[in-house]
């Protein structure tokens, strides 16, 4: 293969990878955070995939706009906002700096995790559905980002055990109705 067929490979994949990254980020102004539009991980943080692999986003915004990411280094967030794309919101620390910056900025509760009670986690389900970030409920509550997304998290996972349980009894039924048939006949 050629040299010049080969770059013309890189810079195709290239190409293909900037314009997927971003077509999943919602650009605003310089200021603003600019959230991941695709799937949101677990801890919060967007996830991209390109050519079957995962990767967190904010990581791959850093390197298409920074460069390489040093060994050992993380890419941390100065909004603390872990579904933020915008290149001027991340810097490259250590594990250290991460923390330093956490408790900075008092986002460390002392390693105590946050009960919700039941009028608070729908307050919250209530605030998501308006579209606000988890960010703002968080800054709001007063809690961290995670507390936040298990609430909203486990409603869906409560909802979907309760339609499957719902499912399951229509087949129940709907089996029984057809034992019933085929004994009559």
């Amino acid at each position: 293969m050629s040299r010049g067929i080969a770059n013309e490979i890189i810079f195709d994949t290239l190409k293909a990878l900037k314009d997927k990254f971003w077509s999943n980020v919602n650009i605003t102004n310089q200021s603003d955070c600019w959230e991941w539009k695709g799937y949101i991980n677990s801890r919060g943080y967007g996830t991209f995939i390109f050519n079957q692999k995962r990767y967190n986003a904010h990581r791959v915004a850093w390197v298409l706009y920074c460069g390489k990411i040093n060994e050992d280094m993380l890419i941390c967030h100065k909004c603390d906002n872990r579904s933020c794309c915008n290149p001027s919101h991340l810097f490259e620390g250590t594990a250290k700096d991460n923390s330093l910056d956490m408790v900075n900025k008092g986002r460390w509760n002392g390693g105590r995790r946050y009960k919700l009670n039941e009028d608070q986690t729908k307050e919250i389900r209530m605030l998501q559905n308006q579209n606000i970030s988890i960010v703002e409920i968080a800054k709001q509550y007063k809690i961290n980002r995670a507390t936040v997304y298990r609430a909203i998290k486990r409603q869906k996972t409560k909802e979907k055990k309760e339609l499957k349980h719902r499912h399951k009894r229509i087949l129940c039924t709907a089996r029984e109705y057809l034992e019933r048939i085929k004994h009559e006949y």
